[in-house]
């Protein structure tokens, strides 16, 4: 079944198809006007035509016997031999041509084609039989009068005796009233021929032009019938469009460009016209953009995501130590996973409180003021990292200003742009130490994909923790057995007690980097401490340790060589241990103390070996086993080199004695 439109339009093309063809009719109508005019003049130029050479043969006739010139005679010749078809017509014959002949001879225009009798033109032109009757008859009174003008003529054909009265006598010839009377025979079937041929012509002419007529009445008719079909048309089809073309247009650009922001307003009627179904398009199109957009930042956020794990695996086989590791994946996941940021917190063991510990991103510098409890009765607990490490699993947060537990966190998150966050707890050893905390800039970033993702970036930093202790733990044996080669290998030497001493402690500032060491002797009361060795530390503050009275407060070696007993000192500014002695280790730069008595094999203290820090701390448990393991050998070199002296001692007085 056709639509309004396509029958309208049908119609359309049936009057423009009619119209063209009538219009083709009627240019065949003008040009047939325009043949019976041409017929019409070359009928009335024919016609003239006879009664012209009449004249043109008389003036001939006349001029030769006035000037006797053969010349003129041969005009009147050529005139007859054209008239008749004898010789070819002259170019513009049927213009003005013998008044602008001249006695030389020479004719104004030459001949061309082949010659045609003046018969057979009028024949050609389509006279009717009474029209060439009255020809005929023009023609043969003519040609009685060519009769007459040749007998003129002849008369001055002898140039002897008696020419001027032959001149004469032919000139009263061509002027009696017998002539004039010839010319009038002629002149009067002629008339008669042109009103016949006036009439005939006049005929064509009109009815050609009364069909032009009526032909332009039904174009006209028609063209109008063509207007109304077309406005219909565009009625027609402005209602199935739903709006002008131009609209409909720019519609379609917009869409074509990708633009649908931009509603397409369909008055109501409507729905189902090109413009209702545009803004279903519209729509459908608005929807798979967004699906599209969605999936595109799905795919860059996992493809990011998958970047920064590489990097991650990378970072996870280069790294020795877990604090470039944790700085570094920080880095990689706001780098190459496009988060805002991203932070790791550890466990405080003394007080169960999660510190930032590090991160990298937008707000790295507000997480220090963010209190983290693993404690389930402190209300910042309830926050997902607080969640995330009591309860030991990860904890989404798609919609972090929307989130009731992120509640006293919406303030900072608006500030910095955090739209989601994630929270994954750390293991060393299966223990809970920590939590890797994200936040991304769109809502619902951490779709079933990324979660996955992350779940297997903690796992390979669980992973990687493991490798981390592993590689500690071999790395200090290392040290370890190189310490206890170099120490045993010494042991053996000759060198004297106090370069003895300076070797080991030089072998252990090596050993235990961004460490000082110091070896003090206990004298032989047991009550004052005699500088060892201590390379590295200030004169000014050896100096005042050299001598040094031991005690229970008498700073961490002396405290040592009292008690028999380790002393850390963690922080010597805030030690009772060390008031006599703080201003001078702030002087020295000196923030903390280990000190680790030297027993001999009868577990007599025989002094102290001390590791000093410049920044406050405990020693870790494979500095701990460093430092005894350095004071267990140097106890040994300590009375192999007392037993040596007292060796040599015995061989003196024996040598003397005898």
């Amino acid at each position: 079944m056709t639509s309004p439109f396509s029958r309208s339009l049908q119609l359309a093309v049936a009057l423009a198809c009619a119209l063209m063809a009538v219009f083709a009719v009627y240019v065949y109508a003008e040009k047939r006007i325009d043949r019976a005019h041409e017929l019409r003049y070359r009928s009335q130029q024919l016609a003239s035509e006879l009664r012209q050479s009449s004249d043109v043969l008389t003036r001939m006739a006349r001029t030769f016997v006035l000037t006797g010139n053969p010349v003129y005679r041969q005009y009147y010749r050529d005139i007859l031999a054209i008239r008749d078809g004898r010789i070819p017509r002259p170019l513009n014959y049927d213009s003005i041509y013998w008044d602008l002949v001249t006695a030389d001879g020479a004719p104004p225009q030459p001949d061309r084609g082949a010659p045609v009798a003046l018969q057979a033109l009028l024949q050609q032109a389509g006279f009717a039989e009474d029209e060439l009757l009255k020809l005929a008859q023009a023609q043969a009174r003519a040609e009685q009068l060519t009769r007459l003008e040749f007998t003129a003529m002849a008369l001055l054909d002898d140039p002897g005796e008696g020419l001027p009265e032959r001149r004469n006598q032919a000139n009263e010839m061509l002027h009696d009233r017998a002539y004039h009377q010839a010319k009038a025979d002629i002149v009067r079937p002629l008339a008669e021929l042109h009103e016949l041929m006036a009439r005939r012509t006049g005929q064509a002419v009109q009815q050609a032009e009364q069909t032009a007529t009526w032909l332009r009445g039904l174009f006209v008719a028609l063209a109008l019938a063509l207007l109304l079909a077309l406005w219909h048309s565009i009625k027609v089809l402005r209602g199935m469009l739903g709006a002008p073309v131009d609209e409909i247009h720019a519609h379609i650009s917009r869409l074509g460009r990708g633009d649908f922001s931009r509603a397409i307003a369909v008055a109501p009627g409507l729905g189902f016209s090109v413009l209702g179904r545009l803004l279903q398009t519209q729509r459908q199109l608005n929807e798979m953009a967004r699906a599209r957009e969605v999936s595109q930042t799905q795919l860059l956020r996992l493809t990011r995501l998958y970047a920064a794990l590489s990097d991650c695996n990378q970072t996870i086989v280069r790294c020795t130590d877990e604090s470039t590791l944790f700085a570094q994946i920080c880095r990689t996941v706001v780098e190459h996973g496009g988060m805002k940021t991203a932070w790791i917190g550890l466990l405080q063991s003394s007080d169960r409180l999660l510190r930032p510990t590090f991160s990298y991103g937008v707000g790295v510098e507000y997480l220090k003021d963010i209190p983290i409890t693993a404690d389930a009765d402190e209300p910042v607990e309830r926050g997902p990292t607080g969640i995330t490490v009591r309860r030991n699993q990860p904890f989404w947060c798609q919609n972090y200003q929307h989130d009731p537990i992120t509640a006293p966190w919406h303030a900072l998150g608006a500030r910095l742009g955090w739209a989601a966050s994630a929270a994954l707890p750390l293991h060393r050893n299966g223990r809970v130490i920590g939590a890797f905390n994200v936040y991304a800039g769109e809502v619902n970033a951490f779709d079933a994909q990324t979660q996955k993702m992350l779940i297997e970036m903690t796992a390979d930093i669980d992973y990687a923790l493991g490798n981390v202790d592993r590689e500690a733990a071999r790395l200090r044996s290392q040290q370890m057995d190189a310490l206890r080669s170099f120490m045993l290998e010494r042991l053996t030497s000759d060198l004297p007690l106090p370069d003895l001493l300076n070797e080991f402690v030089l072998k252990i500032e090596d050993t235990l980097p961004d460490a000082l060491g110091s070896i003090l002797l206990l004298d032989s009361e047991g009550q004052h401490l005699l500088l060892g060795a201590a390379p590295h530390l200030p004169d000014f503050f050896t100096a005042a340790l050299d001598g040094a009275q031991i005690g229970p407060q008498a700073g961490s070696c002396g405290a040592a060589a009292f008690t028999g007993e380790v002393v850390v000192v963690a922080d010597i500014a805030s030690h009772p241990d060390w008031a006599p002695y703080q201003a001078l280790a702030q002087r020295a730069g000196l923030a903390a103390c280990w000190s680790e008595p030297i027993r001999s094999a009868s577990q007599q203290v025989l002094g102290t070996f001390a590791i000093y820090k410049r920044s406050s701390g405990k020693p870790q448990a494979h500095e701990r086993a460093c430092i005894a393991m350095a004071a267990e050998l140097t106890a040994i070199a300590i009375e192999r080199k007392h037993a040596e002296v007292q060796l040599e001692l015995k061989a003196r007085v024996f040598e003397q004695g005898n």
